[in-house]
């Protein structure tokens, strides 16, 4: 794939992003810290930034500098302004790829989808908040499915009968099946 450039909104002739998910700083003057002298800016491809989303910092004067998420900027140009309640995808599970071919608006709940799908998602004894074992949680859908009473069952494993009965209903764990016996 060619790598293709464009202008990004609002920053015109200053900064332009690529379908590959590059940004870069266009050749231009700009005032100095002295308002009567001018200085020269190279084109040039911005460093990326952050822990979690790519990002970068685009500025130019009389404007405050600004951070973008560079996926947003890739999608903003090629695919147009970010629908009401949409947020951007990485369609391969990976964050670091800006393709535009690996990028899509999408709902919160496709999102969502997206981070189960690759695995992204701490759910279970994965979520730091989680006080029970997959293990555990087979464990006590064999108890409910025995019959035992849940105010038992919770009192066995430290936990309220309301959670007991979460689980019992699908609201917790519920992707988590007992093994057909």
């Amino acid at each position: 794939m060619s790598e293709i450039w464009v202008a990004i909104p609002n920053y015109e002739g200053a900064y332009e992003v690529s379908n590959l998910g590059r940004v870069k700083s266009l050749q231009r003057m700009v005032n100095n810290s002295n308002p009567n002298t001018m200085r020269s800016i190279r084109t040039k491809i911005l460093s990326t930034k952050g822990k979690k989303y790519k990002m970068v910092s685009l500025s130019i004067p009389n404007k405050r500098r600004r951070a973008f998420c560079v996926h947003e900027l890739v999608l903003l140009v090629f695919s147009g302004p970010r629908p009401e309640g949409y947020e951007g995808r990485h369609l391969d599970g990976n964050r670091d790829n800006n393709h535009i071919s690996n990028l899509k608006w999408g709902t919160p709940k496709e999102n969502c989808d997206d981070r189960l799908r690759h695995g992204r998602m701490a759910r279970g004894s994965k979520n730091g908040m989680s006080k029970l074992t997959a293990k555990q949680i087979l464990e006590i859908k064999h108890l409910i499915d025995r019959g035992i009473p849940l105010n038992k069952i919770a009192e066995r494993f430290g936990i309220s009968s309301p959670h007991i009965s979460d689980i019992k209903n699908g609201k917790r764990w519920g992707w988590l099946e007992l093994p057909n016996a």
